[in-house]
């Protein structure tokens, strides 16, 4: 839903976005730690089952949101960061 909104309505989101990343942020660093917590188990092969469409669709919407606000890329207190590079960087099949 947020991915729509922030598609429709652009700059007219302002008003909801603190929300929106406060949602989506905390997701992702869930997902995040579920993610290091399934890989830290010596799971050196493939065969780690992660719920990876919720992460994937939270950082789909991240792009849209950073298309509409730039200003945001260098502000970590609004974007976390290592959240989104633990995900960037999990091994993938």
């Amino acid at each position: 839903m947020y991915g729509l909104a922030v598609d429709v309505l652009q700059q007219e989101t302002t008003p909801y976005l603190s929300g929106i990343l406060e949602d989506l942020t905390m997701t992702l660093i869930h997902n995040a730690q579920s993610v290091n917590a399934e890989s830290g188990e010596g799971n050196d092969e493939m065969n780690v089952d992660v719920e990876w469409q919720v992460s994937y669709h939270i950082l789909a919407v991240l792009g849209k949101v950073l298309c509409v606000y730039p200003g945001l890329t260098t502000q970590p207190e609004e974007i976390n960061w290592p959240a989104i590079i633990d995900h960037l960087l999990f091994l993938h099949a």
